[in-house]
């Protein structure tokens, strides 16, 4: 029988301990920095880090939008977004919006921005959806939201795109297009895997690959990593409510 040395002990005292530490911060209510919620389970997306609780007085950071500024922002993604970006025109009649990607993406809605208020005319905006076979269809079975008087949202009964056209009565006023890429629904969730990768320096749990560090590396400790030669490996995330998944994101490791 091999005891464990002292050190191998402090480790797994200080492990304890600072899941402890973790777990009492989550049912109190005090997140780590960067992160709110009353699991503590959404990351601030807030320009300059500057985030109160899931609030951003300076908006929110690049990439980022929508409600405590959850939802990624495709259009950031966008090869070609010919006058789509953060800014109001200057006396200038735009007769359309393109963008467009270089590879196809899952779209679910999008928002407008307009500089005074959203115009009357908004129902009859024009909306066409490119896709990879060159056929061209136009926002079906729309649904409107209105988030507040310059702001709207604009749902279409559409699943993949290759670029995006808006056109019609209004766009002069028009200051900014999102495209909704979803809200993270995985992080920090319940997750498993069918085995962990254990090395000397660390072991690579499943609940790495929702943790939001984006760090591509091994040695990064944000990698989940399932034992070598496992046969069948598989990975899984259990949602605590159900919900609807547009679009599953993955990121490798870069070794």
């Amino acid at each position: 029988m091999v005891l464990p040395t002292p050190t191998d002990v402090l480790v797994s005292v200080l492990t304890c301990y600072l899941l402890s530490v973790a777990i009492a911060g989550q049912l109190s209510g005090v997140c780590q920095y960067g992160w709110f919620g009353q699991a503590c389970q959404y990351k601030c997306h807030c320009q300059k880090d500057e985030c109160h609780n899931g609030y951003c007085p300076l908006g929110c950071g690049k990439g980022w939008f929508g409600p405590q500024c959850q939802f990624a922002d495709l259009l950031q993604t966008a090869t070609d977004q010919y006058w789509a970006t953060d800014r109001c025109p200057v006396d200038k009649l735009f007769e359309n919006v393109s963008i467009r990607w270089n590879r196809t993406q899952t779209f679910s809605w999008l928002r407008l921005m307009f500089r005074f208020k959203v115009p009357d005319s908004i129902g009859d905006l024009q909306i066409v959806f490119n896709q990879t076979s060159n056929s061209a269809t136009g926002c079906q079975d729309k649904k409107m939201s209105k988030v507040n008087d310059r702001t709207i949202d604009i749902y279409c009964d559409i699943s993949i795109v290759d670029d995006i056209v808006v056109s019609g009565e209004g766009l002069e006023d028009l200051c900014r297009v999102y495209i909704s890429g979803g809200r993270n629904l995985a992080l920090r969730q319940m997750t498993s895997q069918i085995s962990n990768y254990t090395s000397p320096v660390h072991t690579s749990v499943a609940a790495n690959s929702v943790d939001g560090n984006l760090a591509n590396s091994f040695f990064s400790n944000s990698c989940s990593h399932t034992m070598e030669n496992t046969w069948n490996p598989w990975w899984r995330v259990e949602f605590p409510h159900p919900g609807v998944v547009t679009r599953v994101v993955v990121y490798n490791r870069d070794e």
